[in-house]
């Protein structure tokens, strides 16, 4: 994931795909790792991250208007942050519609949330709400409101815009229903009503330990949004703020966030200004952002990117194992390079498991593959087939990790039994297919107990090479076993689009938003009913409805997850989310990978930054600075 997506993705509260974390170059060997070769030149270092001091903002008042102060030093207002982006861009500029990562960490730029998690401790603070309790039954939570805020077009921020949020769009599940998916509890969703002009009580039927974090949802500005529902209905909520709409009337997007939309380009760039009504100021109570504007290229390779960063065209750019020697060796523009550890996104390959049929009778996947890929034996054996280790050396040069779960490794709930190890065991994957009826002929070509041939594609995202230098990896290790198979890189917005009809086979792809505060939110990949379930993919449609038709180990699944969040003891809390892990890896419905370590490099001239783990680099980016 490019470095600047970090902190909208994470505030978004939801694991989200993504296009990002690109790299510049695949492989077409495999090898062992290799001594390098000494070199008397002198490298840029990499600075490992050591937590600094948590930075906690404040409230204060100026003229009855309830701010927020931000911690960092003063700086010199003006300037434009340029940053970049893989791909063309979002497919919409509406974060309550949005299915993709990048939809959502650019649309997020317009949004403000109730609270929000410190990007330094991960607990959760205050934001438009000025404070929040829970109450002693666990089952109300009461957010009290800042006064006399404003949207960016200078009409009142209230808790109506909230209670909207809350109650229409997510409730009802308009645009993505992902968010919905969370939150309901034992079937129903969270109710949440004005106790006054400032308040709002939430209230569940039991004790729900995610909820917290969960209102951090963005705020939607209820003056532009409901006159569209009430005109257009539905259709009209998820056609809105398009990037159609961006492009052409750009003065109609209203925001809470630091920035306002000023200009968007198709597949080329997009403009903000900063919001003169933010709520944040600085020690003189003067509001910021500090930054004028910033601008979002959209780039269709990492080389462009990396040629951007080296031209000073840009203020921080994505350290990958195939442009890090570059950066080392880089003498202009000045620059810091920080290592910040494992990341938060896993890379995998699914089996599409969906035994359903289009709106025609046709079925949506072939009852041949489907003979496969509900044979567990065959998804373990496809599961330690793969050499991760050597995955690691030659897609990310040795600067990432191994994976078999969901969870982040650098997560509170990350099941210990699955840290570090890559079970690579090529005769255990012969003898499961071997025991499952599977056959090798001469030509070691696999067969199944029918007399099919063992082949299937796998399609995955254009223009991501670690993605496509793993497919190329997997069809290596899986040729040992006598499959064939083909792969099928295409554009990621036509990925998202097959992905919501089913019409895949298996793919290689990427999920992020993160799981490290809060395991629940994996709960809108593997839950059943989850819009993103996508190795049995339900029609969104049929969602909220209880499904007949699921596979034992997802009903497990469903009722951990829902077990998981009656509780509030991390200790009790623990064990629920370190049976889904098992669950998941001896089921083998996604194949997991990789993750790669988050290296960013961050211009010198680009002041108040204190990049974080949770944050990124630019979490804090009211308070940034270029220093000419």
């Amino acid at each position: 994931m490019n470095t600047w997506m970090l902190p909208f993705v994470l505030r978004f509260g939801l694991i989200a795909l993504v296009a990002g974390g690109v790299l510049l170059y695949g492989f077409s060997k495999f090898q062992t790792p290799h001594s390098k070769a000494v070199s008397t030149e002198t490298l840029n270092p990499i600075t490992t991250y050591h937590p600094s001091k948590p930075q906690f903002y404040k409230d204060v008042s100026l003229n009855g208007v309830e701010l927020i102060e931000s911690p960092y030093p003063l700086g010199k207002f003006g300037g434009t942050l340029y940053q970049a982006a893989m791909g063309e861009g979002p497919k919409t500029l509406n974060p309550w519609a949005s299915f993709d990562g990048t939809s959502s960490a650019i649309s997020s730029m317009l949004t403000c949330q109730a609270v929000q998690s410190n990007n330094y401790t991960g607990q959760i603070m205050p934001w438009v709400a000025k404070s929040y309790s829970i109450l002693p039954d666990k089952k109300h939570i009461r957010l009290t409101f800042r006064k006399r805020l404003k949207w960016s077009d200078g009409h009142p921020l209230t808790v109506d815009d909230l209670l909207f949020t809350w109650n229409v769009i997510i409730q009802k599940g308009l645009g993505n229903p992902s968010t919905r998916d969370i939150l309901l509890v034992d079937g129903a969703f969270p109710t949440m009503q004005k106790i006054d002009a400032f308040t709002v009580e939430v209230a569940t039927k039991r004790p729900y330990s995610p909820l917290l974090l969960n209102l951090g949802q963005a705020i939607a500005p209820k003056h532009i949004f409901e006159p569209i529902l009430k005109k257009g209905g539905e259709d009209a909520f998820g056609a809105a703020w398009s990037t159609q709409e961006a492009e052409q009337h750009p003065e109609r997007f209203v925001s809470c966030g630091a920035w306002v939309l000023d200009k968007y380009q198709s597949k080329e760039r997009i403009i903000f200004k900063r919001n003169p009504h933010y709520f944040v100021v600085n020690q003189k109570t003067e509001r910021l952002p500090y930054l004028e504007r910033e601008v979002i290229t959209f780039a269709k390779d990492m080389s462009y990117i990396q040629l951007l960063f080296e031209q000073g065209a840009l203020h921080t750019h994505s350290g990958t194992p195939q442009n890090l020697g570059r950066l080392q060796r880089l003498k202009s523009p000045k620059f810091k390079l920080i290592d910040l550890g494992p990341a938060d996104g896993t890379t995998f390959m699914a089996f599409n498991l969906n035994t359903r049929k289009d709106p025609n009778g046709v079925p949506i996947v072939d009852a041949k593959l489907l003979h496969w890929f509900q044979n567990r034996a065959f998804r373990q054996a496809l599961n330690v087939a793969v050499n991760r280790p050597q995955m690691v050396e030659n897609v990310l040069k040795g600067l990432g990790t191994p994976l078999l779960t969901s969870m982040g490794l650098n997560s509170i709930y990350l099941n210990e039994s699955m840290k570090n190890q890559a079970p690579y065991d090529l005769k255990k994957a012969k003898q499961l297919l071997k025991d499952s009826g599977f056959r090798l002929n001469a030509k070691h070509e696999l067969y199944d107990d029918r007399g099919n041939r063992v082949a299937f594609t796998v399609v995955t995202n254009s223009g991501n090479s670690d993605r496509e230098s793993a497919l190329v990896q997997l069809q290596h290790d899986y040729n040992a076993l006598g499959i064939k198979l083909s792969l099928q890189p295409v554009e990621f917005n036509t990925l998202v689009d097959r992905m919501k009809t089913g019409r895949w086979e298996a793919m290689v792809m990427g999920l992020s938003g993160g799981s490290n505060l809060e395991p629940h939110q994996g709960a809108n990949v593997f839950k059943s009913n989850a819009a993103l379930h996508l190795f049995n993919q339900r029609p969104m449609e049929s969602l909220s409805a209880r499904a007949s038709d699921l596979y034992p180990f997802e009903a497990r699944v469903d009722k951990l997850y829902d077990l998981g969040t009656t509780e509030f003891d991390f200790a009790k809390r623990k064990p629920y989310y370190d049976e889904i892990q098992n669950i998941l890896y001896n089921e083998s419905p996604m194949v997991y990978l990789f993750t790669g370590k988050v290296l960013v490099a961050v211009r010198s001239d680009l002041q108040n930054v204190d990049v974080t783990p949770l944050g990124g680099a630019l979490h804090n980016i009211e308070s940034l600075w270029i220093q000419e």
